[in-house]
């Protein structure tokens, strides 16, 4: 029998299946996203899933979802080992949002313990998550520039308009909050190495997160974007040409 409980969590833990033991919808209402409105409060938002894509400099259809965040699809293939070439990185975040982003994330982590912790016959005793390594990473608007007049062309300004003449938002990312996230499994005494290793996976499997796995009780994703600024001059189309405003005519 599938059983279903709708609770919050951020997009980190959307929805959890232990084999066995049902399935575990959980959902994000519209009305309340803690991790999306302490990303905005310092200029950012919410990046659903984080990902390692949609680096600055990259070009993205922009997708908002009913809980406020929002979701990228890459418009153009771009050469990423360029384009981190021409990103600045800072390592000073301000350590309140820090602490505050890893309370969400951690309290987020009980949320899910609990989903699982009403099932009957559960054998996962905790799960907690962790923050690791956070950096802002960001690119200069004259490289930001540079990178349109390069890529604005050809097949990519052709998907580019594609998506805007659909009614899409085509945007440039400027800046990002990069971190590693972390969730450690805890579980219940006598179980095996392999049995924590598949309850593990099937919960890296459910975790909305590009992840590798740390030994039988992590899941990790490192390196993932969470937070995003989009440039403020998102794509638009030339009336008079049919092209992308502002793009290089030479």
């Amino acid at each position: 029998m599938t059983r279903k409980l709708s609770i919050w969590l951020p997009a980190a833990a959307l929805m959890l299946p232990l084999a066995g033991l049902g399935i575990w919808n959980v959902s994000q209402p519209g009305d309340h996203n803690d991790l999306g409105e302490l990303v905005e409060e310092s200029g950012y938002r919410e990046l659903t899933p984080p990902s390692q894509l949609f680096g600055p400099g990259t070009f993205g259809t922009v997708e908002k979802l009913s809980n406020g965040s929002l979701q990228l699809h890459l418009a153009c293939s771009m050469d990423n080992e360029e384009l981190a070439a021409l990103w600045r990185q800072s390592s000073t975040i301000n350590r309140q949002f820090a602490s505050k982003l890893e309370n969400t994330y951690k309290a987020s982590a009980e949320a899910l313990r609990k989903a699982i912790a009403n099932t009957a016959g559960t054998r996962v005793k905790r799960v907690s998550a962790s923050l690791q390594d956070m950096h802002v990473i960001t690119m200069t608007h004259e490289h930001l520039l540079k990178i349109r007049s390069k890529y604005l062309t050809g097949s990519c300004e052709e998907a580019i308009i594609w998506n805007l003449r659909a009614g899409a938002s085509v945007c440039q990312t400027e800046e990002v909050l990069r971190a590693d996230i972390a969730y450690k499994v805890d579980f219940e005494d006598g179980l095996s190495a392999t049995e924590k290793a598949e309850l593990t996976k099937e919960i890296g499997a459910s975790v909305d997160i590009s992840h590798d796995y740390a030994g039988t009780d992590e899941v990790r994703g490192d390196d993932l974007y969470f937070g995003v600024k989009l440039n403020v001059t998102c794509f638009r189309l030339d009336d008079s040409s049919g092209r992308v405003a502002g793009r290089n005519s030479g």
